[in-house]
C-alpha cells in the first residue's frame, strides 16, 4: 500500500473501498472525483499515478470522510 491505497487498484476504485467505510454514495464519490481534479484519469491504476495525482487522490478521500480543506497543491 502507498499512501493508504492499494497500487494494484484505480483510483476509483481505492475511493470505493473508502466509501464503504464511511457509507458514501455512488454520486458522492463522482462528485469529489470531479471536485478534487481526478476526471478522466479515475479509471487508470493507482500504481500509475504521477505524485500531484496522487495528492488529488488523498484530496478525494478526505472530501469522501469529511476532512477539513487541505490544498491539493501542498506536500
Amino acid at each position: 500500500m502507498d499512501e493508504g491505497f492499494y497500487s494494484y487498484l484505480s483510483g476509483l476504485d481505492n475511493l470505493r473501498l473508502v466509501a464503504e467505510d464511511v457509507d458514501a454514495s455512488r454520486e458522492r464519490i463522482d462528485e469529489v472525483v470531479e471536485l478534487a481534479g481526478l476526471g478522466g484519469c479515475e479509471q487508470e491504476r493507482f500504481s500509475t499515478y504521477t505524485p500531484g495525482m496522487k495528492r488529488r487522490l488523498r484530496r478525494a478521500a478526505e472530501l469522501l470522510v469529511g476532512l477539513p480543506e487541505t490544498s491539493v497543491h501542498q506536500g
